[in-house]
C-alpha cells in the first residue's frame, strides 16, 4: 500500500517541572531535537502501542485498528467496528465508538471506547495478535457501576487511557485525573462474562493548568520492566467530555508506578511545540536504549487534519 509519508524535523520546547503532593511549580524551559512525523491519511489518532518492529494506532472517528511499520507508513487496517458509517474519512460525531485507550495484554490488543456517550461508547474490542480476529463487548453495565464510585465524585465519565502491569489494569478518566486499578482477572469478568463491579484502588492527581484550565488525562503506558508510569495530558478549552475545544497544549508526566499513591514528584514536560500548541492523545515506549533514558512514541489529534507522532528521548 503506498502512502504519502511527510517527515518534520523541528526544534520543539520541552518545559520540565515537577509536581510535589500532585502540585505543580514554575517550570523551566530547555530546548531539544525530537522528530515530528505526519501520519498521513490517520486523523483523530487516540490510542497507539508498540508491538515488536510494528506501531499500531486506533482513532476515534474510524473503524479501523491501523498498522504501521518502523517508517510509519500503513502497512495494514483491520476493521474493528462497522464500516458502513465511515464516510469522507470519519465516523459522524454522535455515532462514533470513540475509541480513545489502547493496550497489548498478553497476545490480545484491547482497545475501549471512551464511555463519555452511552451505549454508543460503551465498547471494548479485542484483537487476537495470532490471526488479528475480532471480537466485542459492551460495556455499559461496568462504565455504570464506574461512574457511581464514590471517587468520580458525579463526574463525567471519559476513560482516555488503558495500561497494564502485573495482572493489574489502570483506568485512566480524563474529567478528574482518576487513576483507578483493577485486578486484571476480576476486570475481564466484569467486563466480558458480566460480572460483578471488581475491587479497586483509586488515586486522583493534580495536573499543571494553561490559561487556568488544568489539563486532562489522555492516554498512559507502564514500562513492564521498570514499572514506570508515563501519561499524556492536554488542555482544551471545553467544559464537557463531549464536544471539542481550542487547543491549548499538552504535557507529558511520569512517576514510579510504586510511588503512584504516596504523593511523590511526577516528573512534567510540557510540549509547546514553538507556539503552535498539539493536542497529545497517546504515549508508548518505543525502546528502552540504556539506563538512562527511553525513547517514546506520542500520537496527537489535531481536530480535523492529520494526526502526528512525536519522538521523545526522556530521562529515567
Amino acid at each position: 500500500m503506498n502512502r504519502k509519508f511527510n517527515f518534520l524535523w523541528a526544534i520543539v520546547v520541552f518545559t520540565i517541572a515537577t509536581t510535589m503532593h500532585f502540585s505543580c511549580s514554575t517550570p523551566n524551559s530547555k530546548q531539544e531535537m525530537v522528530e515530528i512525523y505526519e501520519l498521513d491519511q490517520i486523523t483523530g489518532a487516540s490510542g497507539v502501542i508498540n508491538i515488536d518492529e510494528d506501531i499500531f494506532i486506533v482513532c476515534d472517528n474510524s473503524p479501523y485498528l491501523y498498522k504501521l511499520d518502523r517508517n510509519l507508513r500503513i502497512v495494514d487496517k483491520i476493521a474493528i467496528y462497522d464500516t458502513s458509517g465511515f464516510i469522507n474519512g470519519e465516523i459522524a460525531k454522535k455515532d462514533k465508538p470513540d475509541f480513545e485507550s489502547m493496550e497489548l495484554i498478553g497476545n490480545c490488543i484491547y482497545i475501549l471506547g471512551s464511555g463519555s456517550k452511552s451505549p454508543q461508547r460503551d465498547i471494548l474490542v479485542k484483537v487476537l495478535l495470532d490471526d488479528m480476529s475480532v471480537t466485542t463487548f459492551d460495556t455499559t453495565t461496568f462504565y455504570s457501576d464506574f461512574a457511581l464510585i464514590p471517587e468520580m465524585n458525579n463526574v463525567e465519565l471519559n476513560i482516555e487511557g488503558l495500561a497494564y502491569y502485573k495482572e493489574s489494569i489502570f483506568l485512566f478518566n480524563r474529567m478528574n485525573n482518576l487513576i483507578v486499578a483493577f485486578d486484571y482477572m476480576e476486570f475481564e469478568n466484569a467486563v466480558t462474562n458480566g460480572g460483578n463491579f471488581p475491587k479497586y484502588k483509586a488515586v486522583t492527581i493534580k495536573l499543571p493548568t494553561i490559561n487556568g484550565i488544568e489539563a486532562g488525562l489522555s492516554g498512559a503506558t507502564i514500562s513492564q520492566s521498570t514499572g514506570k508510569l508515563y501519561l499524556t495530558a492536554s488542555v482544551e478549552n471545553t467544559e464537557d467530555s463531549y464536544n471539542d475545544g481550542e487547543i491549548l497544549g499538552s504535557f507529558v508526566a511520569s512517576v514510579p508506578l510504586s510511588s503512584l499513591y504516596n504523593d511523590d514528584s511526577f516528573n512534567i514536560i510540557q510540549i509547546d511545540n514553538n507556539g503552535d500548541p498539539v493536542k497529545a492523545e497517546s504515549i508508548c515506549i518505543l525502546s528502552n536504549q540504556s539506563d538512562k533514558n527511553d525513547i517514546l512514541g506520542i500520537v496527537t489529534d489535531s481536530d480535523g487534519g492529520e494526526s502526528l507522532f512525536l519522538k521523545l528521548q526522556t530521562n529515567k
